[in-house]
């Protein structure tokens, strides 16, 4: 007892010095979280240099409780003064004073605080906070969110009890989380010496929302897969007939075939429906005079959806392009849709009336103008020549008349080898006054260009050339209504 008291007071003095002239320890690990019967670790040091003593304290019931280490007993795994714990580390001239809990209990939780007193008089002080997980409670609705309106808002109350650390909470309707905005913080509340964490959604609710499920999902560290971690309850709201498509249009393959007009609404409560046309007003469930359509009562194939379905049978021509209008009402409002019915042939024209019309006319313009483009090129020699080569360049070869009145053998430029021809003699020199042979004259070489000739002839040869381009206008404009009519 005495050395208790002893300690204690060594304890208070080092402490109140150490306030002024501390320094803060290195703690890896300032926060712990453990489950009870838990073997457990925490560590502190003093950044390496040497210890002449640890000092692990902590408040057990409002007792203050120490665990005190000198040399001699910093071997790793030697027990303290305090059973269930032993030291942890490489000796405390290495500056580690860390201690092993082997079993975490109860009284455990809370703030652990180590003070290390170098062998040069340094003090360091550190804390480590030792949270035992507890497992929240079930999560829990306040209440039931019963039968709402479309734009109702209601506060939801999520709840949990006895959870350490308390739990933390995601909210989803369907598989959609809900707006943050839409949360409140986070609040813990005791009852009956129970305490409780929870959480408040205010949402307004739409007709998407109905159908689906509200959810509340708690999260802790505490909690295992076997663990119920979730709590849902359906949504049920209200409202007036609605469809994604307002405007429907069916396609039937031919005449004669039976088709379905279908589509699918939403409501809540179902749908009461009836079909209109300007011939007829069917309600659900009965069928025309002519016994050829029939109107079917409303399937429901999933959560607040329904299928309305008007069959007909042997689909005529006077059924094609006709307004079919589905009046659907229940309690909270009404809503119409137009269907259609047409033909697959007008579809796989991909054309208007208006486009129709508009290619039929403006083909055959097309095609007069490309005939006048020929016509006029034609008459103007644009397009055809007499000779398809290139120009190129022939040289000509002029002598002596011949007293035959040859003027010389001509030889295209380039077309020498063999020439003059072995058939032909070249003329006897003629003598001149002298009675010597006169040399015959030196022959000149005229280069000529030989150009590209026009096909069309002279205006005395054809004519007027607009009486001709009418001549050939009057051929191509009937030919191109001929091959246009036959076209469509």
């Amino acid at each position: 007892m005495y050395r208790f008291w002893k300690l204690a007071l060594i304890l208070s003095v080092v402490t109140g010095w150490a306030a002024s002239q501390n320094s803060p320890a290195h703690v890896p690990q300032p926060v712990v979280s453990t489950r009870l019967n838990n073997p457990t670790t925490l560590n502190c040091d003093s950044h390496g240099q040497p210890l002449s003593v640890c000092l692990w304290e902590r408040n057990v019931d409002g007792q203050r409780s120490v665990i005190s280490i000198n040399p001699g007993s910093d071997q790793n795994g030697r027990a303290t003064p305090q059973a269930g714990i032993t030291y942890a580390g490489e000796g405390l001239n290495s500056g580690k004073c860390g201690i092993n809990i082997e079993s975490i209990k109860e009284n455990d939780s809370g703030r652990w605080s180590c003070t290390l007193i170098g062998a040069n008089g340094g003090i360091f002080i550190g804390t480590v906070d030792v949270t035992i997980l507890r497992k929240p409670g079930a999560p829990e609705f306040d209440a039931s969110l019963g039968v709402l309106n479309e734009g109702d808002t209601k506060d939801i109350n999520c709840y949990s009890a006895n959870g350490q650390p308390p739990p933390t909470f995601q909210w989803f309707i369907g598989d959609t989380p809900v707006d943050s905005k839409e949360l409140k913080p986070i609040g813990n509340n005791t009852n009956n010496n129970v305490a409780y964490t929870f959480q408040t959604l205010r949402h307004t609710f739409t007709w998407q929302d109905s159908g689906k499920q509200l959810r509340c999902v708690i999260v802790s560290e505490a909690l295992t897969k076997e663990d119920k971690v979730e709590v849902s309850q359906d949504i049920s709201v209200y409202y007036a007939p609605k469809s994604s498509e307002e405007q429907v249009t069916i396609r039937v393959p031919e005449l004669g075939t039976q088709a379905s007009l279908a589509i699918n609404i939403s409501s809540n409560p179902a749908p009461r429906i009836q079909w209109q046309t300007s011939k007829f007003t069917l309600v659900a469930g009965n069928k025309s005079p002519d016994q050829r359509f029939e109107a079917r009562m409303p399937k429901q194939v999933g959560p607040d959806l329904y299928l309305c379905e008007l069959n007909i049978d042997k689909v005529e021509e006077g059924d094609l392009n006709v307004v079919y209008k589905l009046i659907a009402q229940n309690q909270q409002g009404s809503a119409n849709f137009e269907l259609r019915l047409s033909s697959a042939a007008e579809a796989s024209t991909g054309l208007s009336a208006g486009g129709i019309v508009g290619l039929v006319l403006g083909i055959p313009l097309i095609l007069i103008v490309v005939a006048l483009i020929v016509v006029y090129t034609r008459a103007k020699g644009l397009l055809c020549f007499k000779d398809g080569g290139d120009s190129h360049s022939t040289a000509h070869i002029e002598g002596a008349t011949s007293e035959n009145g040859d003027r010389g053998n001509e030889n295209p430029v380039g077309d020498h080898e063999g020439y003059p021809p072995s058939s032909q003699t070249p003329p006897l020199a003629k003598t001149n006054g002298n009675g010597n042979h006169a040399p015959p004259p030196a022959p000149t070489v005229r280069h000529q260009m030989t150009k590209r000739i026009p096909c069309t002839t002279t205006t005395s040869s054809m004519g007027d050339p607009s009486k001709t381009v009418l001549s050939k206008l009057s051929f191509y404009f009937p030919l191109t209504l001929f091959f246009h009519f036959v076209m469509f």
